[in-house]
């Protein structure tokens, strides 16, 4: 199963890209879902220049913030909000 993921600011610089992708080994018996947690590990898995804003950051699905045991499909806008500074 394969995701894009939109990444923004420091993160989208970094990654020198506005999406990243990742995959997520799936059971050929198995649907095709996954959890926001599962998103998250294999972002810090697959993405390691971006792991320094998981910590702090949330995942968006379809434009509303999603909790880790949210479930996602291939189908599903996914976006990697993290948090900005400022003064």
């Amino acid at each position: 199963m394969h995701l894009e993921v939109l990444v923004f600011g420091q993160v989208a610089t970094i990654a020198e890209c506005d999406r990243v992708r990742i995959h997520l080994a799936r059971a050929a018996h198995e649907c095709e879902t996954a959890t926001v947690r599962e998103v998250l590990t294999a972002l810090g898995e697959q993405h390691p220049d971006v792991r320094f804003a998981l910590a702090s950051a949330r995942i968006a699905v379809n434009h509303s913030f999603a909790g880790g045991d949210a479930t996602v499909t291939i189908t599903d806008e996914l976006a990697l909000i993290s948090l900005v500074g400022g003064g």
